[in-house]
């Protein structure tokens, strides 16, 4: 009987803690469901900021393209702007020439 006692209280103890690891099972599967809910949050937001991130480099790519568009404009803009210096220069010159060239006539008219 005694020994029976012993066996029947050593299976009391090892239910108990049959119950105490299928309790803990349980609260370690409800933590492993809450990091892959977690992980699935972080793999969208990551997904995200991949997209967010090509979009800017793509932005980026066409903002420098532009910029070298308007760098070959402003080239372009200023080899206009220096050949029109250039028949300013050359129109002032012949202007001159041909001022002269009155005055030298007037005073050859004057000498005759």
């Amino acid at each position: 009987a005694k020994r029976l006692e012993v066996q029947s209280n050593a299976l009391r103890g090892a239910e108990d803690r049959l119950v105490e690891i299928q309790r803990l099972l349980e609260e370690q599967r409800r933590v492993v469901a809450q990091h892959k809910h977690t992980v699935d949050e972080l793999t969208i937001d990551l997904q995200g900021a991949e997209g967010a991130a090509a979009d800017a480099m793509a932005a980026q790519s066409s903002a420098a393209a532009h910029s070298g568009e308007q760098a070959d404009h402003l080239s372009a803009c200023e080899r206009n702007v220096q050949e029109h210096i250039s028949m300013e220069n050359t129109a002032q010159h012949a202007a001159r020439e041909a001022a002269m060239d009155v005055s030298n006539a007037e005073t050859r008219c004057q000498q005759a």
